[in-house]
């Protein structure tokens, strides 16, 4: 899979060291599931935890020069129904690039035509305006908000559930 500058290689454990400075960096993580990473052998168990925990984990490195600078994936959440997630991280030297829009657009793309997903979603906690407008980029829409369900680190986060149908997506890419 590639988009516009990036190349997609699917997740593997090979690619621990590289992701071990995405995921030990505070501020790459500060709003991710996952724990921040004290080791590459923590990146590795982290890297095997993802893709023990799908069946399809369509999850991917994105490199830009040969260099990995992100993770992204799609999740199926209930196959029968068509429904995936969306998620990306982008190690912090290459935000405010533009990288984000094209991470998400391409997973999104590869949901809806590889995959046959007819809806994503995502959850992005309220303060991290950046992904907020990255997913409102790609037309999805606000479905609702969990207050206070996300925590971490001592934090309490509100979440907004961000959503678009492969007919959304459609009609606003043509």
């Amino acid at each position: 899979m590639k988009s516009e500058r990036l190349m997609y290689m699917p997740l593997t454990k090979s690619y621990a060291k590289d992701l071990y400075k995405l995921c030990s960096n505070p501020k790459v993580v500060k709003y991710m599931f996952c724990p921040l990473k004290k080791t590459i052998e923590e990146c590795n168990e982290w890297i095997g935890e993802l893709l023990s925990n799908w069946d399809e984990p369509n999850v991917f490195v994105a490199k830009y020069n040969n260099v990995i600078i992100g993770i992204g994936g799609i999740p199926c959440w209930d196959k029968d129904k068509g429904e995936y997630g969306l998620y990306y991280q982008i190690s912090e030297e290459y935000w405010k690039m533009g990288f984000g829009v094209e991470i998400a657009k391409a997973l999104i793309e590869y949901a809806f035509v590889k995959c046959h997903a007819q809806k994503i979603g995502t959850y992005v906690i309220t303060e991290n305006k950046s992904s907020i407008k990255i997913l409102e980029k790609m037309g999805m829409n606000l479905s609702f908000t969990r207050i206070g369900e996300f925590e971490k680190d001592g934090n309490v986060y509100d979440e907004h559930n961000y959503t678009i149908t492969k007919q959304e997506w459609s009609f606003k890419h043509k």
